[in-house]
């Protein structure tokens, strides 16, 4: 039944309805009401197996570098340990004051993923933007050299046309 607050707007009532709905369900599936489901805890530690297998394959044939394959293994091997102890994942999800142990599993090791990925970029960045400079003020030199060359180029140019007499018509025909 939805509860009209009086707001007038049913989209924003429908809206609270959902929410009050979602906390209820997201309460009833703590930690202390239910276990984890064994289909769960099999499908977790096959994944992060299955993810493990993989990042070795790749990095035997060199197709990942090794600091790669760590950054990737430990958010497998997590999930391997949650899977295989999960009542670590509720006492890490008490510790860390989290009402749904599940969202250990997924968020705390993909919010580090992406904190390291994003800090890699920076860094990226960083050592790109110091090229950059660097090549600027190589172009520069050679573009100094460049001109420097051309007048002196110039000057022996003017030079030499100073020091041979003018041609005439007849030299040019013979």
């Amino acid at each position: 039944m939805i509860n009209l607050n009086g707001s007038g707007n049913i989209f924003i009532d429908v809206l609270d309805a959902i929410k009050a709905w979602l906390t209820a369900v997201l309460r009833n599936l703590s930690h202390t009401e239910i276990g984890m489901n064994s289909a769960v805890r099999i499908a977790m530690i096959a994944i992060s197996l299955l993810v493990i297998w993989f990042l070795f394959k790749r990095m035997l044939k060199s197709q990942i570098k090794e600091s790669a394959f760590l950054l990737w293994t430990l958010p497998a091997f997590l999930l391997f340990v949650y899977g295989m102890w999960p009542e670590l994942t509720y006492y890490v999800a008490d510790k860390t004051h989290l009402t749904f142990g599940y969202a250990l599993v997924v968020t705390v090791p993909f919010i580090a993923l992406l904190y390291y990925l994003a800090f890699k970029q920076m860094c990226q960045i960083s050592e790109i933007l110091s090229k950059l400079v660097e090549l600027g003020s190589v172009v520069s030199l050679q573009k100094h050299e460049i001109n420097k060359l051309k007048k002196r180029i110039a000057e022996l140019e003017s030079g030499e046309n100073k020091n041979q007499p003018e041609k005439s018509d007849t030299d040019e025909k013979k």
